[in-house]
């Protein structure tokens, strides 16, 4: 019989077991809770930075965009001799086209009229049609602004697709509207961007316009286009009225009904002084985001059930063994010791289908999440081994034997990936790991292991690099050049489109920095911007640049720079695009030369004789030195034209502008200012000295012989008024009107002489 004093010494010791084990149990659970909850932040942080990046890839694409269009609709606007006559119109045509060739992103360039009519575009066949309904004309004409870039809500084209446009008022003489330059976005373009950031098949992006319809969709899904997404209490709603740059939301989305995790990121420059933002926006299907930590959720939670009864019905059989005979405790301890030697291997190994070899007997034990991957029923099964062989792919059972006889004789890690059939049919990809355990004479006596059911894992590993492999597949494949830049300017990555712009092999150009084939006056400017985008003080950038060609030539370029950073907001690496503009730089000189110069005299035409004059005026005022101007214009004119025909008169008319490059200097001003009138600008001149100027070049022109095709020599007299700078307040076009009066007296007078201004 027991003594009383050990009965409660046994009992305390009992009690005080059941109490530890319950603490031990709460930790363990509470750990396992807090580390599963730790998982889900971590997944979902994790999934917001993705996002995140990519939309803002998508938005800084966007803006560099925007800011391209909005520089070319500037310098449109800022010409607008081609409003004056039809062929300075078709000469814009002529442009609009060039310009919208070069540009990537834009569909289509137009300029409107005052009243909607088309009088120049790159689409020529629409010419002279009014578009004064459209919404991008009524909003610029409702609410003019020549400083602000007007963004167009998504409208289907005459070609049926839904595109946006970028507007800029073109103001008359006295600031009123006179009218609209407008570029139309290329949805194509755009779709290929957002089409490279996706990376998994749940995923899907757009962009909205600021009032809330929808742009674009990637995949595209029918009847979205055009959607009004500003409903009370959508994600669109909500970040538009939040204020900020970029957030994430979860949530269900309005558009689609679906429940995702969503990044939007508002692309609203201050610089383009956008009349409203664009929003773009990247997500995912919420459920797929978290299909592999609810599956740990339920594995460890599976795993904590195990060991929790485990240990209970463990100290419940301490508790028996402490009421039976010594040898039956003895017994019981030995069991309890094989028992817990037992769970500590399968503790070990534990995954989702935990089970144990014994080599020596043959026998292969299974617990219930095993026969759950495999499909099969617990009792039904007559030999397990058996029944686990079959159900492997023909094609995988020599190498799972190859992989388990290494295991067994050399005592190699025992991993292998299989694909079994299900009982049910269905094809599964397992991921097996287990261990050996040898006895002290060193040979091997038990296995025990995992298989973990991979398939949804290997189907989202193959999906990301397909995704990788889209993205390289885009980055080899684009039309521009790309790279990929170090934090020190060399090459990681090229494509073809780049090498071919610079001449360099890839091999030869991941041996270079950007810097050593950068012009050396374009580098400081370039490195000046780096560092900005460096700080973060700007999100990207972009230039026009010269490149050395490896052959020695240089090429023009347009850069468009941008960071990849980390979620720590440290810089990766640099992405750059390369466009080369060699061609469209020689083709803006060109047109920019056809632009200020007369065609037929090959002078300054009215335009850039002004711009010329307003230069001069201000250096004479600045400094008080002395300037004169005269006019001058080809007497009986008409007559010429009318007797010896239209190209005899272009003959005098180049004739005389010869006698004018001749006689006069080369500082002097010289522009064709009207049909047969001239003007020019003396600096440095006073009244007296601009008088002689005047008088010799009468004489020389009236002494000049016109070669025609056929019979005598033609010859013709010029009338020039005089006129020179008398008070700081006089502007160039008083000093016009001044000289086109004494012009007049001369041709009223009797013409072939000067006047003066009175």
């Amino acid at each position: 019989m027991t003594p009383p004093n050990q009965i409660t010494h046994k009992s305390a010791l009992t009690q005080w077991l059941w109490l530890w084990l319950g603490l031990i149990l709460i930790a363990l659970g509470g750990g396992v809770a807090f580390n599963l909850h730790l998982e889900h932040d971590r997944t979902s942080v994790r999934e917001q930075d993705r996002l995140s990046t990519q939309a803002r890839v998508i938005a800084e694409n966007m803006e560099s965009q925007l800011a391209s269009a909005n520089r070319v609709l500037e310098d449109i606007r800022g010409d607008r001799l081609f409003l004056k006559s039809s062929s300075g119109l078709q000469a814009e045509t002529l442009r609009l086209k060039a310009l919208t060739n070069a540009m990537q992103g834009i569909r289509y360039i137009s300029i409107l009229d005052e009243n909607g009519t088309l009088l120049a575009s790159n689409q020529s066949a629409y010419i002279g049609n009014n578009f004064s309904y459209r919404n991008y004309f009524q909003t610029v004409k409702r609410h003019p602004s020549p400083d602000t870039l007007y963004v167009s809500p998504p409208f289907k084209s005459v070609l049926g697709s839904y595109v946006i446009n970028l507007s800029r008022m073109i103001p008359g003489p006295r600031g009123e509207f006179a009218g609209i330059v407008t570029a139309t976005l290329d949805p194509d373009y755009f779709k290929t961007l957002m089409t490279s950031v996706l990376y998994t098949p749940d995923m899907w992006d757009s962009i909205g316009h600021g009032d809330g319809l929808l742009f674009l969709m990637v995949p595209e899904r029918e009847g979205m286009s055009g959607k009004n997404l500003a409903q009370p209490g959508s994600f669109f709603t909500r970040h538009r009225d939040s204020g900020k740059v970029a957030e994430v939301l979860t949530g269900t989305v309005y558009a689609t009904n679906e429940v995702r995790m969503m990044a939007q990121h508002t692309v609203y420059s201050s610089t383009l002084k956008m009349d409203k933002p664009l929003i773009v926006a990247v997500s995912r299907d919420l459920d797929t985001i978290f299909q592999a930590w609810r599956r740990d959720v339920v594995a460890q939670t599976v795993l904590f059930g195990l060991i929790v009864i485990v240990s209970i019905l463990g100290l419940y059989a301490y508790q028996r063994r402490q009421q039976l005979f010594e040898r039956q405790a003895n017994e019981a301890a030995s069991a309890l010791q094989q028992s817990a030697e037992r769970l500590q291997l399968a503790t070990d190994a534990s995954s989702v289908g935990v089970w144990d070899y014994e080599i020596e007997t043959d026998e292969l034990v299974w617990d219930d999440s095993m026969y759950a991957i495999y499909g099969i029923d617990k009792a039904t099964v007559t030999s397990l081994y058996e029944a686990w062989h079959s159900s492997l792919l023909p094609e995988d059972q020599v190498k799972e034997a190859a992989a388990l006889e290494a295991a067994i004789t050399q005592g190699t890690p025992y991993a292998p990936r299989f694909r079994i059939h299900r009982s049910d049919g269905e094809l599964r990809d397992i991921q097996a790991r287990a261990r050996v355990y040898f006895n002290a004479a060193g040979k091997p006596v038990r296995m025990v292991g995992t298989n973990e059911d991979i398939t949804e894992r290997q189907q989202r590993e193959s999906a990301l690099q397909e995704s990788e492999e889209k993205f390289r597949s885009t980055f080899d494949a684009a039309a521009i050049g790309m790279a990929l830049v170090n934090r020190e300017g060399r090459f990681m990555q090229v494509n073809d489109s780049l090498c071919r712009i610079v001449g360099y092999t890839q091999t030869e150009l991941q041996q270079k920095t950007f810097q050593d084939i950068t012009h050396p006056d374009d580098l400081e400017a370039d490195l000046a911007l780096l560092k900005e985008l460096t700080a973060g003080t700007r999100a990207s950038y972009q230039m026009e640049k010269r490149y050395f060609h490896k052959e020695g030539s240089i090429i023009w370029i347009l850069l468009s720079g941008s960071a990849v950073r980390n979620s720590a907001g440290e810089i990766l690496y640099f992405v750059a695009q390369i466009q080369d503009i060699t061609e469209r730089k020689a083709l803006l000189d060109t047109l920019e030369l056809q632009a200020s110069q007369d065609f037929l005299t090959g002078l300054s035409n009215r335009r850039h004789f002004m711009e010329q004059g307003e230069v001069e005026l201000a250096r004479a005022q600045r400094h008080n030195n002395t300037l004169s101007l005269f006019m001058l214009d080809i007497d009986h004119f008409k007559t010429i034209n009318d007797t010896y025909g239209h190209k005899a008169g272009d003959v005098v008319l180049q004739k005389l502008s010869d006698i004018l490059r001749e006689t006069l200097r080369t500082v002097d001003v010289i522009g064709r200012i009207g049909g047969e009138e001239f003007a020019v600008l003396l600096p440095d001149t006073d009244l007296q000295e601009a008088i002689e100027v005047a008088e010799r070049l009468r004489q020389v022109v009236a002494g000049a012989d016109v070669m025609r095709e056929a019979g005598l020599p033609l010859h013709f007299t010029v009338s020039i008024g005089v006129t020179t700078l008398k008070e700081k307040s006089v502007n160039l076009d008083i000093l016009l009107s001044l000289a086109d009066q004494a012009l007049y007296e001369a041709k009223a007078t009797g013409r072939n002489k000067v006047c003066v201004a009175g």
